[in-house]
C-alpha cells in the first residue's frame, strides 16, 4: 500500500505544478521536502507524524500534492470522510488548481474508495419550527430549517449535538460502522412559555402586579406577554408597562410615584447653582479695587 502512494505522489508531481503558481520556488521546494518526509513517516507507520508533515507542507504552499498525500494518509487512518472531502476539493479545482491526466484519474479513484467506506448519520428531531444547527464532535456539520438532516462522518464514535435558538440543546453519542448509515432521533424539551420578571422600587412603595402585591420588590414567573404594574406610594400612584419574555429574566428598577428621586436630584442641582452664585458673589465682593493711576513723571 505504501509504495502505491509513493508512486501516486510521483504521478501527481508534474501535473500539479501549475497549482503552486502563487508560491515561490523556495516555498514549493520546501513543501515538496515536507511531503516526502510525510510519506517516509507514513511508510514507517507513524501516521500522526505523516499528517503533521503534510499539513505543514500545505501551510508553506497550498497545492495539490500535499493535499492528495494528506487525503491518502487519512484513508489509511480510517478517516474516510476527511479523505473524501479533500479528494472532492482536488477534483473541483478551485482551491488547489486544475487536475488533469494521471492526477485526475488517481483523484477519482480516491473518491471512489473513500466513498465506499465513509459513514453517514441520519439525524432527526421533534419539530421545533426553528433553524437547527447540528454539530459533530463540536464542529458545525450542518444547518437546516427542516426536521432532519443527513451527515457524512468518519466511521467510529461521535457526539451529535443539535442547537436551536431559544431551546435547550440536545446531544447524544453514537457509533457508526464503516460504510454504514446510523439513524439518530433527538428530542428537544418542550419550550417553556414562562418568563421571570423582577420589579423593584423604594421600600415604602407598594407594587400591584398580576394579582400580587408586595412592598419594595416583587419577583414572579408568568406566561410571556404584556402586563401592567401599578406603584402606589406616599406621593401618589403610577403605572408601568412590563414585558415578559419566555425563558428569560427581565428586571425593572422603577422610581417611586411622585418623582421623589427626581426632586432629590433637582434639589442637588439647585444647590449647585446657588452655591455657584454665592461663590461668584464672594469673589466679586472680595476682589481688591483697581490700584490708583499715577501721572507720568515730567
Amino acid at each position: 500500500m505504501g509504495r502505491v502512494f509513493v508512486v501516486l505522489a510521483a504521478l501527481l508531481m508534474l501535473p500539479l505544478e501549475s497549482a503552486a503558481a502563487d508560491c515561490t520556488r523556495n516555498e514549493r521546494r520546501r513543501s515538496q521536502q515536507l511531503v516526502l518526509q510525510g510519506i517516509e513517516a507514513r511508510e514507517g507507520g507513524d501516521l500522526l507524524e505523516a499528517v503533521q508533515r503534510m499539513q505543514r507542507a500545505m501551510d508553506v504552499c497550498t497545492w495539490g500534492l500535499p493535499a492528495f498525500e494528506l487525503a491518502a494518509t487519512y484513508e489509511q487512518m480510517g478517516r474516510t470522510h476527511d479523505a473524501l472531502t479533500i479528494y472532492e476539493d482536488l477534483l473541483d479545482g478551485e482551491r488547489y488548481g486544475p487536475v488533469e491526466g494521471d492526477a485526475e484519474r488517481v483523484t477519482r479513484e480516491g473518491i471512489e474508495r473513500a466513498g465506499r467506506s465513509v459513514a453517514h448519520v441520519a439525524v432527526s428531531w421533534n419539530d421545533v419550527n426553528d433553524y437547527v444547527v447540528v454539530r459533530v464532535d463540536g464542529e458545525v456539520q450542518g444547518e437546516t430549517d427542516q426536521s432532519s438532516i443527513r451527515l457524512r462522518v468518519n466511521p467510529g464514535a461521535h457526539v451529535i449535538r443539535a442547537e436551536s435558538e431559544g431551546r435547550t440543546a440536545v446531544e447524544q453519542r453514537i457509533r457508526v460502522a464503516e460504510g454504514g448509515t446510523s439513524r439518530l432521533e433527538l428530542v428537544f424539551p418542550e419550550r417553556s412559555l414562562l418568563g421571570r420578571v423582577v420589579i423593584a422600587t423604594e421600600d415604602d412603595v407598594r407594587i400591584d402586579f398580576a394579582g400580587q402585591s408586595a412592598r419594595g420588590e416583587i419577583d414572579l414567573e408568568l406566561e410571556e406577554g404584556e402586563y401592567t404594574a401599578t406603584l402606589i406610594g406616599p406621593r401618589g400612584r403610577r403605572t408601568h408597562d412590563v414585558t415578559i419574555v419566555a425563558g428569560e429574566t427581565t428586571r425593572y428598577d422603577l422610581a417611586e410615584p411622585g418623582g421623589r428621586r427626581n426632586l432629590r436630584w433637582l434639589w442637588i442641582a439647585g444647590g449647585v447653582v446657588v452655591l455657584g452664585a454665592l461663590t461668584a458673589a464672594t469673589v466679586v465682593l472680595t476682589r481688591p479695587s483697581d490700584p490708583p493711576v499715577f501721572p507720568n513723571p515730567t
